[in-house]
Protein backbone atom coordinates (compact mmCIF):
# COMPACT_ATOMS: atom_id res chain seq x y z
CA UNK A 1 0.00 0.00 0.00
CA UNK A 2 1.80 3.17 -0.87
CA UNK A 3 -0.36 6.35 0.35
CA UNK A 4 0.19 8.74 -2.79
CA UNK A 5 -0.48 6.00 -5.35
CA UNK A 6 -3.40 3.77 -3.38
CA UNK A 7 -5.31 7.34 -2.24
CA UNK A 8 -6.62 9.27 -4.86
CA UNK A 9 -5.12 12.64 -4.14
CA UNK A 10 -7.85 14.80 -6.37
CA UNK A 11 -10.71 13.47 -3.83
CA UNK A 12 -10.91 15.46 -0.72
CA UNK A 13 -13.34 12.64 0.16
CA UNK A 14 -10.95 9.40 0.06
CA UNK A 15 -8.09 11.75 1.58
CA UNK A 16 -10.19 12.13 4.79
CA UNK A 17 -11.25 8.46 5.13
CA UNK A 18 -7.72 7.67 4.39
CA UNK A 19 -6.07 10.10 6.82
CA UNK A 20 -8.92 9.14 9.76
CA UNK A 21 -7.23 5.13 8.94
CA UNK A 22 -4.07 6.25 8.87
CA UNK A 23 -3.00 4.57 12.55
CA UNK A 24 -4.68 1.72 12.03
CA UNK A 25 -2.72 1.02 8.38
CA UNK A 26 0.55 1.93 10.06
CA UNK A 27 0.11 0.30 12.84
CA UNK A 28 -0.87 -3.07 11.29
CA UNK A 29 2.04 -2.94 8.89
CA UNK A 30 4.24 -6.07 8.87
CA UNK A 31 7.07 -3.18 7.59
CA UNK A 32 7.36 0.11 6.35
CA UNK A 33 9.36 1.21 3.91
CA UNK A 34 10.50 4.84 3.65
CA UNK A 35 12.20 5.96 0.09
CA UNK A 36 14.02 9.27 0.96
CA UNK A 37 14.37 10.15 -2.51
CA UNK A 38 15.47 14.15 -1.68
CA UNK A 39 19.22 12.43 -1.05
CA UNK A 40 21.39 10.22 -2.75
CA UNK A 41 24.42 8.44 -1.18
CA UNK A 42 27.70 9.58 -2.41
CA UNK A 43 30.66 7.47 -3.87
CA UNK A 44 32.59 8.24 -0.81
CA UNK A 45 29.96 7.21 1.39
CA UNK A 46 28.76 3.78 0.06
CA UNK A 47 32.85 2.80 0.44
CA UNK A 48 32.46 3.89 4.48
CA UNK A 49 29.51 2.05 4.42
CA UNK A 50 30.55 -1.04 2.81
CA UNK A 51 33.54 -1.41 5.21
CA UNK A 52 31.43 -0.27 7.71
CA UNK A 53 28.20 -2.83 7.43
CA UNK A 54 31.29 -5.48 8.61
CA UNK A 55 31.87 -4.01 11.85
CA UNK A 56 28.16 -3.70 12.29
CA UNK A 57 27.50 -6.70 11.83
CA UNK A 58 29.90 -8.74 13.04
CA UNK A 59 28.98 -6.97 16.31
CA UNK A 60 25.81 -6.97 16.43
CA UNK A 61 25.48 -10.38 16.16
CA UNK A 62 26.89 -10.57 19.58
CA UNK A 63 25.95 -7.65 21.70
CA UNK A 64 22.01 -6.00 22.23
CA UNK A 65 23.85 -2.51 23.03
CA UNK A 66 22.68 -0.36 20.27
CA UNK A 67 26.34 2.14 20.56
CA UNK A 68 27.80 -0.80 19.91
CA UNK A 69 30.40 -1.43 17.67
CA UNK A 70 31.81 1.84 18.57
CA UNK A 71 30.30 3.49 21.23
CA UNK A 72 32.37 5.06 23.65
CA UNK A 73 35.35 5.99 21.67
CA UNK A 74 37.31 9.23 22.06
CA UNK A 75 37.43 11.17 20.02
CA UNK A 76 33.14 10.52 19.18
CA UNK A 77 33.20 8.08 16.01
CA UNK A 78 30.74 9.98 13.91
CA UNK A 79 33.40 12.69 14.80
CA UNK A 80 36.68 10.97 13.57
CA UNK A 81 34.98 9.79 10.47
CA UNK A 82 33.82 12.63 8.08
CA UNK A 83 32.05 10.56 5.36
CA UNK A 84 29.51 8.69 8.27
CA UNK A 85 28.74 12.05 9.97
CA UNK A 86 28.35 13.45 6.43
CA UNK A 87 25.95 10.88 5.69
CA UNK A 88 24.61 10.90 8.69
CA UNK A 89 23.67 14.73 8.67
CA UNK A 90 22.17 14.35 5.20
CA UNK A 91 19.86 11.44 6.29
CA UNK A 92 18.52 13.32 9.30
CA UNK A 93 18.48 16.44 6.78
CA UNK A 94 15.81 14.25 4.31
CA UNK A 95 12.27 15.95 3.69
CA UNK A 96 10.57 12.63 4.88
CA UNK A 97 11.87 13.35 8.56
CA UNK A 98 10.72 17.04 8.66
CA UNK A 99 7.07 16.10 7.77
CA UNK A 100 4.71 15.95 10.79
CA UNK A 101 2.90 12.59 9.73
CA UNK A 102 5.88 10.69 8.95
CA UNK A 103 6.84 11.12 12.67
CA UNK A 104 3.66 9.80 13.77
CA UNK A 105 3.80 6.95 11.01
CA UNK A 106 7.34 6.31 12.63
CA UNK A 107 5.73 5.78 16.10
CA UNK A 108 2.51 3.89 14.74
CA UNK A 109 4.74 1.45 13.24
CA UNK A 110 7.53 -1.23 14.98
CA UNK A 111 9.21 -1.82 11.79
CA UNK A 112 10.79 0.31 8.63
CA UNK A 113 13.21 0.09 6.05
CA UNK A 114 14.86 2.94 4.61
CA UNK A 115 15.92 3.02 1.41
CA UNK A 116 18.08 6.05 -0.49
CA UNK A 117 19.20 6.19 -3.95
CA UNK A 118 23.41 5.96 -4.46
CA UNK A 119 25.32 8.22 -6.69
CA UNK A 120 26.61 6.56 -10.30
CA UNK A 121 29.71 5.45 -10.54
CA UNK A 122 31.06 7.36 -13.32
CA UNK A 123 34.04 4.98 -13.92
CA UNK A 124 31.44 1.73 -14.56
CA UNK A 125 28.43 3.72 -16.02
CA UNK A 126 30.82 4.83 -19.22
CA UNK A 127 31.65 1.22 -20.34
CA UNK A 128 28.31 -0.73 -18.56
CA UNK A 129 24.90 0.30 -18.76
CA UNK A 130 24.67 1.19 -15.27
CA UNK A 131 21.89 -0.66 -12.61
CA UNK A 132 20.17 2.46 -10.06
CA UNK A 133 21.65 1.10 -6.39
CA UNK A 134 19.84 1.54 -3.80
CA UNK A 135 21.32 1.49 -0.12
CA UNK A 136 18.75 -0.39 2.23
CA UNK A 137 19.16 -0.19 5.75
CA UNK A 138 16.32 -1.08 9.01
CA UNK A 139 15.30 1.19 11.74
CA UNK A 140 17.57 -0.80 14.17
CA UNK A 141 20.74 0.48 11.78
CA UNK A 142 19.42 3.99 12.35
CA UNK A 143 19.09 3.73 15.95
CA UNK A 144 22.66 2.72 15.91
CA UNK A 145 23.41 6.08 13.93
CA UNK A 146 21.67 8.06 16.78
CA UNK A 147 23.20 6.30 19.56
CA UNK A 148 26.72 7.21 17.92
CA UNK A 149 25.50 10.78 17.18
CA UNK A 150 24.55 11.50 20.98
CA UNK A 151 27.95 12.19 22.22
CA UNK A 152 29.60 13.99 19.02
CA UNK A 153 28.95 17.77 18.35
CA UNK A 154 26.10 17.24 16.04
CA UNK A 155 22.83 19.42 16.24
CA UNK A 156 20.38 18.16 18.51
CA UNK A 157 17.67 20.01 16.89
CA UNK A 158 17.28 17.46 14.10
CA UNK A 159 18.59 14.48 16.25
CA UNK A 160 15.92 15.32 19.38
CA UNK A 161 13.12 14.60 17.69
CA UNK A 162 14.16 10.79 16.34
CA UNK A 163 14.92 9.99 19.57
CA UNK A 164 11.37 10.81 20.91
CA UNK A 165 10.09 8.97 18.12
CA UNK A 166 12.49 5.31 18.48
CA UNK A 167 12.77 6.18 22.72
CA UNK A 168 10.39 3.46 23.05
CA UNK A 169 12.43 0.95 20.44
CA UNK A 170 15.55 2.48 21.79
CA UNK A 171 15.08 1.29 25.42
CA UNK A 172 13.33 -2.18 24.24
CA UNK A 173 16.45 -2.66 22.44
CA UNK A 174 18.43 -1.45 25.16
CA UNK A 175 16.69 -4.36 27.46
CA UNK A 176 17.50 -7.33 25.24
CA UNK A 177 14.41 -8.00 22.96
CA UNK A 178 15.56 -8.42 19.34
CA UNK A 179 12.66 -8.23 16.97
CA UNK A 180 13.89 -7.28 13.18
CA UNK A 181 17.63 -8.39 11.93
CA UNK A 182 19.62 -4.71 11.58
CA UNK A 183 21.55 -5.02 8.76
CA UNK A 184 22.38 -2.44 5.92
CA UNK A 185 22.81 -3.62 2.21
CA UNK A 186 23.88 -1.97 -1.21
CA UNK A 187 21.95 -3.50 -3.92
Amino acid sequence: WIDQVCINQDSLEEKQIAVNAMDLIYKAARTVIVLLDDIKVTIKEQDFLASYIIDFENYEGNVVNIFEPHGGERPPYMKANPAFRNFFLKLIGAKWFERAWCMHEMRMSSNHIFLIRCEEDRKLSDDVNSIPTVLRFTQVFLMHMMGLAIPSDLSTSRVRPLLTVFGDAFIKRLSGHRDVPSYVRVF
